[in-house]
């Protein structure tokens, strides 16, 4: 049975993955904000963190929050656009990646 792009065996992978596996080191907010963060960035390559925000369905600032934090660890980067400051976009850099690694093998 699908729901969205997903089976529920995927679903049932991705709550372990959140719950149990490895990676003490985030919270479960900040695993499941760095999923969607991860999601977006192959279905849209350019995200800002207001794409996070809304995709999220949970208050702006609580999401910006755990991007900060996020951010702080290491796992992604945000920068602000040029011309529109109040923008920032988002890029995942190598502990981002190395997750992302590992959630995907956990699927598999």
């Amino acid at each position: 049975m699908k729901y969205g792009n997903s089976n529920f065996r995927e679903i049932e992978f991705g709550i372990r993955f959140l719950l149990t596996e490895n990676n003490s080191e985030l919270r479960i907010g900040e695993k499941i904000v760095l999923i969607t963060v991860v999601r977006l960035l192959e279905e849209r390559q350019i995200i800002s963190k207001k794409d996070v925000c809304v995709e999220n369905g949970i208050k702006n600032s609580t999401t910006y929050a755990i991007l900060k934090s996020l951010e702080n660890k290491g796992y992604l980067k945000s920068q602000r656009d040029n011309q529109y400051y109040s923008k920032s976009y988002i890029t995942i850099l190598r502990k981002g990646l190395l997750f992302k690694v590992k959630l995907r093998n956990l699927i598999r």
